[in-house]
């Protein structure tokens, strides 16, 4: 037996919702409590922050209903919770219909509205330290059931407010730069609120405070400007609670790092003193974060062995003099002293008398000279002449009319002392003769080869005492007849000597010496700069400083993989593969320079390899939620997206087109198209084939069936209906008829049951029929046979009764069915009970007859032998397993 389940819409969203779609549609979060942590201290209030979100579709929030207990437990049985009701009523009104028990009475209230569910408790106890938790009920539409949603936080309290956080941003801090201190507490209340202050910096210049309370925490922030006067200085905050008093304090000593302040350089005995004395430069700070070392200067060069406050000399020297200075150095800054002159002083020195007068003969006229240096510079002489004790002379020059050959000397006189020349005994004299500078290396001379330069004198009277050196016409600090030195990385120079005696210097010719050395300072350029797209026109240029030889020869790398020995490297048309790190090197006949900087050649470019890709590898269903990815490869990231589908363009404009709830008729053909500033690129298409659900083909399949049911039942209704209207009409006299009775034939002949309240009627071929006796008052309408063998001995009918009111000759609407099972006709029988009867051996065929009865004016007999009259009356129709 078959049956029709007819359910309401909403019962067939509900029920598909929960057999195919549970916790995508069905359920949502619509309560949230966060922090779901909330601390506290004893004494303060605390608001548990509770939210009623929108994202549950067709969530009613004006019937919202919500419950706030304290310590919830949930009861399995009744499917509730329970626990201390702080607060039971709307979300739209603030009427607490719950009392409070009494630990919460008159601390406990419901703070919220709309869609803000928060609970607040003041006078905060130890004993209030638990679990909160929101019970809300609702309605949501197409569902009958009230719909329930919890959510809880537990809450600490302390014994007191806990001590401020205070930071600073950057945790370094540094003079001068500014920075940013923050002090901040946790605190879940803003109808009570807190006060943070910070005091320690009154004398500084500091911008005002900025106070705030949001997301669980109040914080007051202070920004200003550092100096060295902050170093140590301590920073207090203070937390007041809302009527003032100071319930918390936190304090952090500012360890601000700067540069000494003041750099002072003294001199011990002073910046005067004489050669061979003792002398002491000290370097001193008034202070220093962090410590300093110190760096030491002469006459502007660095002296890199020195590092110490304190530079000493247990004997100063002549040379020692000069300009002196110190620098404080740590990682904050560098700070310089003043300059220090020393004067180191000295009685005269390098004594020589020198014959102004050229070849000296006997009898010329001829000058001496006495000659010194000192500090301070000589202020007085005294010559004398042989072993005489006498002075000859009192000052620098002593003039003689007719030299005699003799020994002279002088001695010079300061303020420090004197000193006495050598005896000189006047000869005839000449300046070195001859003066020749030799090179002594191989050509040609390269980088950083010892150079060998040798100054040779022919004669000279008296002998040459001193040689001097010069390069590029300025003198050398160096006095030997060989001067060695290694060769810098220079072009030709010119070196010359001079032969010194007592009468005069000699210098020889000028002697070139070319240095060879790599290339230096090798650097490659670009062109353009800037961002390179793919198919632009990109150069690069290897540059070289000063080389010699200058004949250089250029080799080019890309990440380190050699390309070209030309100084120019031309892209005529930038591909990807173009892409990389470029140096260059250059080469001389002495060597190969340095590999240059590398140059980075980033290729950009426009969309390729454009693609599509789904979010799923099922087969999509409707009403599910689909989403396609455009990927492609760009540089820089393609930034433009358009979607297609089957050629129109949608409104989507970003990388994911999310197709939600797809439908049927969204199926067809997608692609995108992708683009940046270069050029613009599109995937291929993508067909996408949504299936109807299986709420959608039953649904489909049970309309189809009603349809064709309905045709059937509309075209038996007119057959019977053109039967109907021959039937009443009489072929011969072209009367109306009444319809007889109807029977139903037995296969074979058997016993017959018989009602004892009904006339039996039976025939020869065993048929079995009802008459409708009493046509007025009892219509029988439907007849069952059980099949042969259930029973050889009796056959079981089934009627259904009831009384008929009377009726209208002429009414044709009542139809009538009658279901049996028949046997096979017997040998005899040559017409059987019923039509469309195939093959005689199908027992398992259903037969139905469709019969109007109209009503009778009295009851009639037919004969049992015959069936002429039914036959003509009942129309017949086979339903075939």
């Amino acid at each position: 037996m078959a049956q029709v389940w007819h359910l309401h819409g909403s019962t067939m969203r509900s029920f598909f919702c929960l057999i195919f779609l549970p916790g995508i549609l069905c359920y949502s979060k619509v309560l949230s409590i966060e922090p779901k942590s909330l601390t506290a201290w004893e004494g303060s209030c605390i608001v548990i922050p509770c939210q009623v979100t929108r994202t549950h579709q067709g969530l009613k929030i004006d019937d919202l209903e919500l419950v706030w207990y304290f310590n919830p437990v949930y009861d399995h049985e009744q499917k509730e919770y329970n626990g201390i009701v702080l607060y039971h009523g709307s979300m739209f009104s603030t009427d607490n219909r719950a009392p409070s028990s009494p630990p919460f009475l008159g601390r406990a209230r419901f703070v919220g509205n709309d869609r803000n569910c928060s609970l607040k408790i003041s006078a905060l106890q130890k004993s209030d330290k638990g679990t909160y938790g929101a019970r809300l009920y609702g309605s949501v539409e197409n569902r009958p059931v009230l719909q329930k949603w919890f959510m809880e936080a537990t809450v600490n309290i302390d014994d007191s407010a806990p001590k401020p956080m205070l930071e600073s941003f950057p945790v370094e801090i540094k003079e001068n730069e500014r920075i940013k201190v923050t002090c901040s507490v946790p605190y879940h209340c803003p109808d009570e609120p807190v006060a943070l202050t910070l005091s320690g910096l009154e004398e500084t210049h500091t911008s005002p405070l900025e106070s705030v309370i949001e997301n669980g925490k109040v914080q007051t922030v202070m920004h200003f400007t550092p100096t060295w006067r902050d170093y140590r200085k301590t920073l207090t905050c203070l937390l007041k609670d809302h009527n003032g008093r100071v319930i918390s304090q936190s304090s952090m000593e500012l360890d601000v790092k700067y540069a000494p302040p003041g750099v002072n350089l003294t001199a011990t005995p002073g910046i005067v003193v004489r050669e061979g004395e003792k002398l002491s430069l000290k370097c001193t700070i008034d202070r220093s974060n962090p410590e300093v070392k110190y760096q030491w200067y002469w006459e502007n060069n660095r002296k890199p062995d020195c590092t110490d406050s304190k530079i000493e000399w247990d004997a100063v020297e002549e040379q020692d003099s000069g300009r002196y200075r110190c620098d404080a150095i740590n990682e904050i800054g560098t700070v310089r002293s003043e300059t220090l002159t020393i004067d180191v002083q000295y009685p005269p020195k390098d004594m020589k008398i020198t014959v102004q007068s050229g070849t000296i003969k006997k009898g010329d006229h001829v000058s001496l000279q006495c000659s010194s240096r000192g500090n301070p510079p000589t202020n007085s002489y005294k010559w004398y002449k042989g072993s005489a004790s006498h002075v000859i002379g009192n000052d620098e020059w002593l003039s003689f009319e007719a030299i005699q050959p003799d020994s002279y000397y002088c001695i010079a006189y300061n303020n420090i002392g004197n000193s006495s020349s050598s005896r000189v005994t006047l000869d005839v004299q000449y300046a070195p003769r001859n003066v020749q500078l030799t090179l002594d290396n191989h050509l040609p001379i390269k980088e950083e080869e010892i150079i060998t330069l040798n100054c040779t004198v022919g004669s000279s009277n008296p002998s040459y005492r001193s040689y001097k050196w010069y390069k590029s016409e300025k003198p050398l600090r160096h006095t030997k007849q060989v001067y060695s030195f290694s060769a810098p990385p220079e072009k030709a120079k010119s070196y010359k000597c001079e032969a010194c005696n007592a009468v005069s210097c000699t210098s020889s010719a000028p002697l070139i010496v070319d240095v060879h050395f790599v290339p230096k300072e090798v650097k490659a350029v670009r062109g353009p700069v800037g961002p390179i797209s793919e198919g632009s026109f990109f150069q690069l240029r290897c540059e070289a400083g000063a080389a010699n030889p200058q004949e250089l020869t250029y080799t080019w790398y890309k990440d380190r993989q050699r390309l070209q020995l030309e100084s120019m490297l031309t892209i005529e048309k930038v591909d990807l593969r173009d892409s990389g790190s470029y140096t260059c090197v250059a080469k001389n006949s002495v060597g190969s320079s340095r590999i240059s900087a590398a140059v980075l050649l980033d290729v950009q470019y426009g969309p390729r390899n454009v693609q599509l890709f789904l979010n799923t590898q099922d087969a999509i269903i409707e009403e599910m939620n689909v989403s396609l990815r455009c990927d492609s490869e760009a540089k820089p990231s393609a930034d433009v997206y358009k979607w297609y589908w089957n050629g129109q363009l949608l409104q989507e404009t970003s990388k994911m087109l999310h197709l939600k709830k797809i439908q049927v008729k969204q199926s067809g053909s997608y692609h995108c198209k992708t683009a940046n500033y270069i050029s613009e690129q599109e995937s291929p298409a993508t067909v996408l084939t949504v299936y109807y659900s299986r709420a959608a083909m039953v649904k489909r399949g049970l309309i189809g069936l009603g349809s064709v049911l309905v045709v059937i039942i509309l075209k038996g209704m007119l057959c019977y209906g053109l039967w109907r209207w021959k039937k009443m009409t009489d072929p011969g006299t072209g009367r109306t008829q009444r319809p007889g009775s109807f029977f139903v034939k037995k296969a074979k002949g058997g016993k017959l049951c018989t009602n004892n309240n009904r006339p039996r009627v039976g025939g020869a071929d065993g048929s079995l029929g009802f008459l409708n006796q009493d046509a007025e008052n009892v219509v029988i309408y439907a007849a069952l046979r059980l099949p042969p063998s259930f029973s050889d001995d009796c056959t079981v009918y089934s009627s259904i009764s009831k009384q008929r009111p009377p009726l209208d000759p002429l009414d044709e609407t009542v139809v009538y069915s009658v279901v049996k099972k028949p046997g096979l006709p017997t040998k005899e029988d040559s017409k059987p009970d019923y039509e469309n009867v195939v093959n005689k051996n199908e027992e398992e065929l259903h037969y139905s007859s469709l019969v109007n009865l109209a009503p009778q004016p009295r009851p009639t007999y037919a004969d049992l032998e015959t069936d002429s009259e039914s036959e003509e009356s009942i129309q017949y129709a086979s339903l075939k397993h």
